[in-house]
């Protein structure tokens, strides 16, 4: 029998191994396009949105949580798994991440590129994708170019004018759709058998 092999855990160690990567590299870039940074660290959620705005809510009344909402990586749920196309290998099948950071409300697109995007936010997004590219678990070919996906850039993600707002915060977000990954399952029947 196989063991379940579960897409919102392979994303949540890649979301710590790109945190050791780039943690201080962004702190540094916020630091510098801004003035000050409160990056913390990086958040990993996956579920629902609503779920998502209460978990994100809960955080702001405790002192210390409050610092460690964002940069956030966020993996929307459900999720679907395409399985019996070839063997050993579930698809995660059109995906959706977003990469969100808080923003100023009264920045225009040009300071959101120059002072959340570019310094927090494309660095991030690069990182992640390197490092889900070399996951052990994930057979896309060891490349990030060869992971297909849409990458599109959401000025006013939250709290702001548009019809799109994901969250009652002031926030930008990279949003990832139709992320396909490739899941090689029988290398944990490997190691488990070994």
């Amino acid at each position: 029998m196989t063991d379940p092999v579960y897409i919102e855990d392979i994303i949540g160690q890649v979301v710590a191994s790109t945190s050791n990567d780039i943690l201080t590299t962004i702190q540094q870039n916020e630091l510098a396009a801004r003035g000050a940074t409160n990056i913390m660290g990086i958040d990993y959620q996956f579920g629902p949105g609503n779920e998502l705005v209460s978990t994100l809510a809960q955080m702001d009344k405790d002192p210390t949580l409050r610092f460690y909402k964002y940069p956030l990586v966020w993996l929307v749920t459900d999720i679907t798994e395409k399985r019996g196309i070839t063997n050993g290998i579930i698809v995660g099948e059109s995906l959706q991440l977003y990469f969100i950071h808080q923003t100023d409300k009264n920045y225009k697109a040009k300071d959101r590129l120059a002072k959340v995007f570019k310094p927090v936010l494309e660095p991030l997004y690069y990182a992640f994708m390197d490092e889900i590219a070399s996951h052990p678990l994930v057979n896309n070919g060891g490349l990030p170019d060869l992971i297909k996906h849409q990458k599109t850039r959401r000025y006013y993600a939250g709290s702001a004018a548009n019809q799109k707002n994901l969250l009652n915060d002031f926030v930008d977000a990279i949003d990832v759709s139709n992320l396909s990954l490739l899941i090689n399952y029988q290398l944990c029947l490997t190691a488990k058998n070994i």
